[in-house]
């Protein structure tokens, strides 16, 4: 049975007060033993070249009862690549990121593997229709970017060809996904710390804590972005958004994880040891371990949206021409994905309509966004129904 991981990482302002980038990397496998290897011959190769990435599913496996023990145990590598450049190095550091993707095109090749990238750019504002009485929750509770990750791996599942016919395939196949999450702060008043605390959980189930920023030493109450199982619920939504008829896939993982770099476990700068043991760990004591190329679909990420890195450059290229590059902050991404899927569901005349006001915008087909959902709509034509004719006709004259 083949197989299909999504690993997807974000950059920018997740709370939109700057354009966010979501981008990532499919790994498509003709089955569970070439999937497995490629990882393993990857990880290998990257300890080789000190190109580790960070704290991953074989240097220190979660079985959510053994933290202490794993943080005793895990040994940082000599050289490793750690999530930011420092200093002014950067130039070595993007060559570095460079070396980690062709090291995973040259495993994948190895394997049989298909590596397949995405990046979908959303923009800087979102319209908010509610609020709380708590303007510090409020802050930590806006997360419309649990909203983009449906949408793209709705892309991914039903738009990207490679990935589709993978999906769709009568012998089905096993669907992982791996998503991100982050940790978000918002600054507090000392005088209603406790009560922003005991209001998250109370009234939230946010385990919310409180830190100082270390850029200006203010005061913040702090939460993740999303808990490991919320994968499953953006999952869900997604699959659901379309019709799954003749469709045989198995989710095997659903999941969010946090990537957690080697220089954030060795953590110098705090000097009592205990302190420094619990905390590097703690990082990471309530997420499952991500693989080790879920870290380089973060440094791609990072790469796109700081313009360190073109999709033109290779092996992006390869992987951007087998999936997409889009942008719904200025291309109309997201009304094009909102006709798709109306299509996809039988409302085959509003699908019509969305596109034909799409299209009628000046430069429209010099955008990748048309290039990429043109061929969705390339055999509509065939699938109209009588009835979907009257109807489209009655609305326009």
């Amino acid at each position: 049975m083949k197989t299909v991981e999504i690993f997807m990482d974000e950059s920018g302002d997740i709370r939109r007060q700057r354009p966010m980038n979501i981008t990532g990397v499919t790994v498509i496998a003709p089955g569970v033993v070439e999937r497995d290897a490629f990882h393993a011959t990857y990880l290998e190769q990257l300890k080789t070249d000190g190109l580790t990435a960070g704290v991953c599913d074989t240097f220190a496996a979660n079985t959510c009862d053994n933290a202490g023990i794993i943080a005793e145990r895990v040994v940082v590598p000599e050289a490793f690549l750690p999530k930011r450049p420092s200093g002014e190095d950067w130039r070595a550091f993007w060559e570095k990121v460079q070396l980690m993707a062709e090291t995973a095109e040259n495993c994948a090749k190895q394997h049989g593997v298909t590596l397949v990238g995405f990046s979908l750019q959303f923009p800087s504002s979102t319209l908010r229709r509610w609020g709380t009485p708590d303007t510090v929750l409020d802050q930590l509770l806006d997360r419309p970017y649990s909203e983009c990750l449906k949408d793209v791996l709705e892309l991914l599942i039903y738009e990207t060809p490679q990935i589709s016919q993978t999906v769709t395939h009568p012998q089905g196949c096993l669907l992982s996904f791996d998503l991100p999450t982050r940790t978000l702060g918002a600054a507090v008043a000392e005088d209603s710390v406790e009560q922003s605390l005991n209001n998250a959980w109370a009234k939230w189930g946010i385990h919310a804590r409180r830190e100082r920023n270390p850029a200006n030493n203010s005061l913040e109450i702090v939460a993740g972005t999303l808990e490991p199982a919320d994968a499953i619920e953006i999952l869900t939504t997604a699959l659901n958004r379309r019709p799954l008829d003749g469709v045989k896939v198995q989710v095997e993982r659903a999941r969010c994880c946090k990537l957690v770099s080697w220089s954030q476990w060795q953590m110098p700068h705090v000097t009592d040891e205990k302190k420094r043991r619990n905390r590097r760990f703690w990082a990471i004591e309530s997420s499952p371990r991500p693989r080790q190329i879920h870290f380089l679909a973060d440094l791609v990420s990072n790469g796109i949206f700081n313009g360190q890195i073109r999709p033109n450059m290779n092996p992006y290229r390869v992987w951007f021409d087998r999936g997409f590059v889009l942008s719904s902050a200025d291309e109309s991404a997201d009304e094009w994905l909102t006709a798709v899927r109306a299509f996809a569901n039988g409302d085959r005349v509003s699908a019509i309509q969305t596109i034909a006001s799409i299209c009628r915008q000046a430069e429209h087909k010099s955008t990748k966004t048309y290039q990429f959902f043109r061929r969705s709509a390339t055999g509509w034509p065939e699938q109209l129904s009588d009835g979907d004719l009257r109807r489209l006709f009655a609305e326009v004259v």
